[in-house]
């Protein structure tokens, strides 16, 4: 095993062994798999808001567009929300469902509660140009299901 792997395996095993929220993911290696996982994670939390009716794929596109910031900065904003608490209103494609208003992060519910807390990695990331090498993650901690921290290790030089 090379050493940046090796450094990739202890910070993972640090933070998932013993008395610890995080949960290790290697069944998440993929962008789509990560926008499963969060689904997953904001239905399960929303269930009493989505009346047990599923998300439909419209929905989760339309919530895939909302919450996809274009950098840093609006991201930030977006992850502060109103009261603490990051929402997002649903106008419901099925019209005898009523509008939900899904909770996203919640930050006075830290550490327990509903809140998740996973760590994956080795995430294939899309090419920007069609000439760039396959990108990879090398550790990324998920906050509900949004990755929150990327961690790059490089081996000393």
């Amino acid at each position: 095993m090379d050493l940046e792997r090796d450094i990739e395996e202890k910070l993972i095993n640090r933070l998932t062994q013993g008395v610890s929220q995080w949960t290790r993911r290697d069944d998440i290696k993929t962008v789509s798999q990560l926008w499963d996982n969060f689904f997953k994670i904001l239905s399960k939390n929303n269930k009493a808001q989505l009346h047990d009716q599923p998300l439909t794929e419209n929905e989760k596109n339309t919530i895939r567009t909302q919450i996809t910031k274009p950098n840093f900065y609006q991201a930030a904003k977006f992850m502060v929300g109103a009261n603490r608490q990051v929402k997002f209103h649903l106008k419901r494609e099925d019209s005898t469902l009523p509008d939900a208003d899904l909770t996203i992060l919640d930050n006075t519910n830290i550490a327990g509660g509903t809140s998740v807390y996973e760590v994956v990695h080795q995430i294939q990331l899309a090419r920007k140009f069609e000439l760039d090498q396959d990108r990879r993650s090398d550790v990324t901690l998920l906050i509900n299901g949004l990755p929150m921290i990327h961690i790059e290790l490089k081996k000393p030089s």
